[in-house]
């Protein structure tokens, strides 16, 4: 009939355009990245990127083979023999200094290096043991500090002594290592123009086998040198752990050995003096993490030994701190804390859920070892954490540091009884807030029920389990960008089913489900490129996006493989990218060029707007504030007391930013200040979701002088008084904001629960006493030698009595 026929003449019309579109598709240059694979004998190790340009790629396998590539990653050859001969490679490691200076660390603790990007390579020598550390300076590439513990360490009857001894060269290991120190523990360089400074810890008798610092100790000190080792300076008698960042030094020391409390000594002008940090708590300090102190002040985790932790955030001298965050989950070491390295002074972290002041169950403790300020600690956890390490390793190939990492106990106890929630804060550590969740899912089905909106939000995780799950996710050159995998509810999911894929563009305010599942993701082009692969199951494609997310795209790469890791160049400003992971016990490498799509470089990074391919974009808290434009002041949206207006590539240019681009222009107006701007102040604190800062405690409850010396203004000022008042609120270091908001200060009564008349009658008995003691020397001169330093000091009362008026007694003379 004539229907069936019509049917037939459509679907043949269907099929001719199809054709015709694909046959455009070809003619007007409609491209894909291009995907190169190679392969390996056994499952890849580290990946790392050398020379100025970064086409020279330096890989080692799991079994210590090393192979060089000279085209960024796209073929390799094996250069075993010719580096390392017989020995096996474990780390390839840059330096921060240079991309042409690197070195190669084996089995056996030998250490070979390379000043030309890894074209030829030479011997390091040094004195070797059986345990290796080694640490770069931070702007000569061919100075660095070696460690290694003596071989005497390994025997059970030593001839000589077990010690830990420190070396440095100048020439990275061409001529001998000379040595620094011995029965060293830990060691640094100093920073800014402290840069050429050692700084380390050591036990001050070194007669014999040196121990183990597992446990807080009176015998350790902090020291430095200036001309590497010939002469030292101690600075902390008793100085166990230590953090050096750009602005401050951080000491710990133990306060009691008996019950394992330690105590924080702070210093802000390199090391020259220290004063303690006070911290608003009785609760014993165990150890500390130092979270972040890159900016104006320090975000230290103190871990107060029932098994979970506070976050704590300074004031700009490093020394008195505020209750930031109460119950912060942490395992060995690592906090579940991040900082968004791409916008300064916003923070995530998860915290236990179970009310203000719950705990976990009794058998999830942390170690003792879990915490120890210094080699645990970094300026900022993050740099540490993700970059190198977001790969879903196997526990025997992990750092030695973070191989107990492999929590299956924890794991197993979060799955069953974990009640963690996920935060942020966007000032610093202010105010913290639960993460709003995306409306709808990839699926574009709603997130939250009804019912249960209120108690519905986004929760991440973090590098406590990054074995099981990929971390919050942030880099520098991607500015606001963050991707992290977690989940929408009440609590945070262990369960990889409940688990899916997040992006926010606008750092962290607002959130959207990118993907089902969990993917492992990396940024390039400076956030232009987003790539991520399934970490779920066995997979043959990745998927890419050019608009920073908006929208994704599927590349193949052929046959199936188990997805380790995709990276990218150290700087994260290339177009290429490496997926590698392992294919039936082998290992597999696809490098993926997005040049092939045959965009133009990006223009008018100068003049953003309609005519250029850049935008400007300017982030936020999520609240209003007061700014002035002109003469007038409006409502606009701020972030740390200013409104910045930062330049970037829009979403939909299909163009790439130029890998040299420097950063991008700023713009910047200062904000009215507003709640928002102020954190509490010593003794008070904020709820998460809160505004106002309540105390902590009542000043009755308090030791610390803050109270005391406000309350002695009630006996000393004005005996009537009822009340006196404390500020509650201080600026957040670094905020910018001016005028506006000014914070109320808190009141608190003079006297509580029957202490006004505790205090009268303690003030009528020295009344009395005094009377009676100025009345025994009125009587006439001091007759009784046993009083003669008394009445020596009587006579000079007019210098220590406050209000005294000197009244002749008439007959006294």
């Amino acid at each position: 009939g004539v229907l069936p026929r019509l049917a037939i003449d459509v679907w043949k019309l269907l099929f001719r355009l199809h054709f015709l579109a694909v046959l455009l598709q070809g003619a007007l240059g409609e491209k894909a990245p291009t995907v190169v694979q190679s392969l390996f004998e056994h499952p890849i190790g580290d990946i790392q990127w050398l020379g100025k340009d970064r086409l020279r790629v330096m890989l080692n396998t799991q079994r210590g083979q090393i192979h060089r590539s000279e085209n960024g990653g796209k073929t390799f050859t094996d250069v075993t023999k010719e580096i390392v001969g017989n020995d096996e490679a474990v780390r390839i490691m840059l330096s921060p200094a240079s991309p042409s200076s690197a070195i190669i660390v084996t089995g056996q603790l030998a250490i070979f290096a390379t000043t030309d990007a890894g074209k030829t390579w030479f011997p390091v020598q040094y004195e070797a043991g059986i345990k290796l550390t080694f640490i770069f300076h931070s702007t000569k590439p061919e100075t660095a500090l070696i460690s290694s513990w003596t071989n005497d360490c390994r025997l059970s009857d030593p001839g000589g002594l077990c010690t830990h001894k420190l070396f440095v060269t100048e020439d990275l290991g061409k001529t001998p290592a000379r040595a620094v120190s011995r029965h060293v523990i830990q060691f640094s360089w100093g920073r800014g123009a402290l840069a050429d400074r050692i700084y380390y810890t050591h036990f001050r008798s070194k007669d014999a086998h040196q121990p183990v610092l597992n446990r807080w100790m009176k015998e350790v000190d902090f020291v430095s040198t200036d001309d590497f080792g010939l002469t030292s300076r101690t600075h902390v008698e008793e100085g166990n752990k230590f953090v050096i960042s750009e602005h401050f030094v951080l000491v710990a020391k133990p306060s009691n050995v008996d019950k394992q409390t330690v105590s924080l000594l702070v210093s802000s002008d390199g090391a020259r003096r220290f004063e303690q940090a006070v911290l608003p708590t009785q609760l014993d300090e165990k150890s500390y993490t130092v979270l972040d102190a890159s900016e104006t002040a320090v975000v230290l985790h103190v871990n107060h030994g029932n098994g979970l932790g506070n976050v704590y955030v300074s004031d700009v001298s490093g020394l008195r701190y505020a209750l930031s965050l109460e119950l912060t989950v942490a395992a060995h070491g690592q906090a579940a804390f991040e900082k968004v390295r791409n916008l300064e002074g916003i923070y995530f972290a998860n915290i236990w859920a179970e009310g203000d002041h719950a705990k976990p169950p009794q058998d999830w403790r942390v170690d003792p070892a879990d915490f120890g300020l210094g080699e645990g600690s970094t300026s900022v956890q993050s740099e540490r954490a993700i970059r190198n390490l977001k790969a879903r390793y196997d526990n025997e190939s992990l750092p030695e540091y973070l191989q107990s990492q492999a929590p299956s106990r924890r794991l197993r106890q979060l799955q069953e009884t974990g009640r963690v929630r996920s935060v942020m804060s966007f000032d610093s550590g202010g105010q913290w807030s639960h993460i709003r969740p995306p409306n709808e899912d990839s699926s574009g089905r709603p997130t939250c029920p009804k019912e249960s909106k209120e108690k519905c939000w986004l929760h991440l995780h973090d590098t406590t389990m990054m074995d099981k799950f990929v971390p919050f996710y942030s880099y520098d050159k991607a500015l606001g960008i963050i991707m992290a995998a977690g989940n929408v509810g009440e609590t945070l999911s262990y369960d990889p089913a409940d688990t899916n894929t997040y992006l926010s563009r606008d750092g962290g305010l607002t959130w959207n489900e990118v993907h089902k599942g969990i993917y492992i993701y990396e940024f390039g082009n400076h956030g232009a490129l987003l790539a991520m692969a399934s970490l779920a199951s066995a997979t043959d494609e990745v998927l890419y996006s050019t608009s920073e997310g908006k929208e994704w795209h599927h590349v193949s790469v052929g046959q199936k493989m188990e997805v380790t890791n995709i990276l990218i160049e150290p700087t994260a400003t290339a177009t290429q990218f490496v997926a590698y992971g392992t294919r039936e016990g082998k290992g597999i490498l696809y490098h993926l060029d997005y040049d092939a799509l045959g965009w133009r470089t990006c223009h008018g990074h100068d003049h953003p707007g309609p005519t250029s391919d850049y935008e400007t974009w300017m982030p936020e808290d999520g609240t209003k504030h007061s700014v002035q434009v002109g003469k007038v002041w409006k409502k606009e949206k701020c972030f740390q007391g200013r409104q910045v207006a930062y330049t970037r590539r829009k979403p939909d240019a299909q163009c790439f930013t130029e890998r040299t681009l420097p950063r991008l222009p700023t713009s910047v107006r200062t904000c009215k200040c507003s709640e928002e701007d102020f954190e509490c102040e010593l003794l008070f604190r904020r709820a998460v979701d809160g505004t106002s800062c309540e105390p902590m405690l009542s000043p009755t409850e308090s030791h610390s002088t803050y109270f005391y010396e406000r309350k002695n203004q009630c006996l000393q000022n004005n005996l009537d008084s009822n009340q006196f008042s404390v500020a509650s609120y201080r600026r957040v270091p670094g905020n910018m904001c001016d005028g506006g908001y000014s914070p109320p200060k808190h009141n608190f009564p003079c006297f509580e629960n029957g202490d006004r008349e505790s205090v009268y009658a303690r003030i009528f008995v020295v009344a009395v006493l005094l009377a009676a003691l100025s009345a025994l020397y009125y009587v006439g001169p001091c007759r009784i030698p046993a009083l003669d330093n008394f009445c020596r000091v009587m006579s000079d009362r007019k210098n220590w009595m406050p209000g005294y008026v000197d009244v002749k007694v008439p007959g006294t003379g």
